[in-house]
């Protein structure tokens, strides 16, 4: 009884996961649009020196309101355990970071970049509860699990092989050693490389948040790179277990079996 319970609230961990993750995204969402809003109340005095002001700080408050407004929708969606959002999710993650960035560039252009330089500050206010807490990272994973575990078969079912429920824990710790190695290790050879080139001076701060998503991107690509590996091993296990006449699943005798369905396990017996 006390396995069922343990299994019961294991199973249910996903679905808790993805309402947390909506409910911190309502937040976020809610916060942007509060900080949007505030500034667009604000009355900022002209000044020569950033003659394009008005024109870049009403351009990137739309932009920023707008995804908020749709943050706001996947947030509801999250909430009621729609997994299909997902998608939508991460598409809006990226493009905030890709427009930071890009927001962050504009400001070195010639003529308009000190007027872009002042809008960002001001326009893009909200976007910064998102990155202080670095969401941009752990939450498109947070919800890559929940919703890939809500939609995958639970780990009682025949269809979810014994060999496919080891490593995952070791996969995501794999993950977590190269997101941190990378993140210690590139600042490093950064602050050395720039230190040589320009001692006078320091690398833009846009860099550390360039180092995140870097690893972030690797710890993913390995632990894909793993499970790939890993499937494959398994398939060559199971052609192996099937031409010994075993069951691909358990390894029980098949000798003499004419129903097609391993008695051990039951698992059905191609051919």
């Amino acid at each position: 009884m006390h396995g069922e319970d343990t299994q019961d609230r294991s199973s249910r961990l996903p679905h808790h996961a993805l309402r947390v993750l909506g409910v911190v995204l309502l937040s976020l969402a809610g916060l942007g649009l509060w900080s949007s809003v505030t500034a667009l109340l604000a009355r900022f005095p002209s000044d020569p020196d950033t003659p394009y002001f008005r024109h870049a700080f009403y351009s990137m408050t739309a932009i920023c309101m707008t995804c908020y407004v749709a943050l706001l929708l996947v947030a509801v969606q999250f909430i009621r355990l729609r997994t299909t959002y997902f998608r939508m999710f991460v598409g809006i993650i990226i493009f905030e970071v890709v427009y930071f960035f890009a927001a962050a560039l504009l400001a070195f252009v010639p003529g308009l970049g000190l007027s872009i330089a002042a809008a960002n500050g001001v326009a893009n206010g909200g976007l910064m509860f998102q990155f202080l807490i670095l969401f941009p990272v752990w939450g498109p994973l947070l919800g890559r699990w929940a919703t890939k575990t809500i939609d995958e078969p639970q780990p009682n079912d025949r269809s979810v092989y014994p060999e496919q429920e080891i490593a995952r824990l070791s996969d995501w710790a794999w993950a977590a050693v190269n997101f941190v190695v990378l993140l210690a290790v590139a600042p490093f050879l950064i602050g050395v490389f720039w230190a040589l080139y320009s001692p006078s001076t320091f690398p833009p701060f846009s860099f550390a948040w360039l180092l995140v998503l870097l690893s972030a991107a690797n710890a993913l690509l390995s632990v894909r790179y793993r499970r790939r590996r890993r499937r494959k091993k398994i398939e060559r296990q199971r052609e192996e277990r099937r031409t010994r006449g075993l069951c691909p699943r358990c390894e029980y005798n098949l000798t003499g079996n004419v129903s097609g369905v391993c008695s051990e396990c039951g698992e059905v017996i191609d051919g």
